[in-house]
């Protein structure tokens, strides 16, 4: 199921209550409750209680960092996964007899359910690295670049990027604000065609007023290389850069 690819974010939003939840072992945890101990009483129901309050603790703290409530699927994927641990918690506090009574496809449901929420969950989570809606959400600077950089669930999948140089990708993208990271992504991942050019080699991208501009090598069946990164008032430095093609310009990637 998807909802295991959270575990590729916990590097890139480096948290602890992420990782809680993100945690293949500690969901495993979760299912097990729900499917086998709702149902059979057994006088540790207060341990029970307490994984699963920890757990909703450490989902409550990671959703309201990220101001979750801006994107749909992350909302539902919440409160799915809020409600169904809730629902656990509150059969706990049911008599024997009730719970004994509980169906074996019920908490099947339950289970089912839960993890949906976790992979909806997942779902928005990917949507708030977008970069048309990382700027309405709580992701920091740091987190993004290591998005940009991961090559799971981030820009590393498609792009190789330069360590090589002053304005090299690696060397410039930890100077830059939210904003330019984002118009960074935006440039690399949806370039309208105004913003697009290729000149000396070079795919040269972020025309005009954009606040970054970046220097590639396109390449077939393999990820582009991403070279240079320059601020508007660096237009000289970019101009000179130009001029040398990159088949003649050293590449290391990160």
């Amino acid at each position: 199921m998807s909802y295991k690819n959270l575990e590729n974010f916990q590097s890139i939003f480096n948290r602890s209550d992420f990782n809680y939840i993100s945690n293949h072992k500690k969901i495993k945890e979760i299912e097990e409750i729900i499917l086998y101990c709702i149902t059979n009483p057994n006088g540790k129901e207060s341990s029970y209680v307490q994984l699963l309050e920890i757990f909703l603790k450490n989902l409550n703290s990671f959703y309201k960092s990220i101001t979750g409530d801006n994107i749909p699927d992350m909302k539902k994927g919440y409160s799915i996964v809020f409600e169904e641990l809730q629902r656990s918690i509150e059969l706990f506090s049911e008599d024997e007899l009730k719970r004994r009574s509980i169906s074996r496809g019920y908490c099947k449901k339950f289970n089912k359910t839960c993890l949906y929420g976790l992979s909806k969950l997942l779902d928005g989570i990917r949507v708030a690295f977008d970069p048309d809606v990382v700027t309405s959400v709580n992701i920091e600077e740091a987190q993004y670049i290591r998005y940009i950089l991961d090559d799971k669930e981030g820009l590393g999948k498609l792009f190789l990027f330069n360590k090589i140089g002053r304005h090299s990708f690696i060397n410039k993208i930890d100077t830059l604000n939210m904003q330019e990271l984002a118009v960074t992504v935006r440039l690399l991942i949806r370039p309208s065609g105004n913003q697009i050019r290729t000149i000396n080699g070079w795919r040269d991208v972020g025309l005009g007023y954009t606040p970054v501009r970046l220097l590639c090598e396109r390449r077939a069946f393999r990820k582009d290389k991403v070279y240079f990164l320059y601020r508007l008032n660096e237009h000289s430095a970019y101009k000179s850069q130009l001029e040398t093609s990159p088949n003649k310009v050293a590449f290391l990637a990160a």
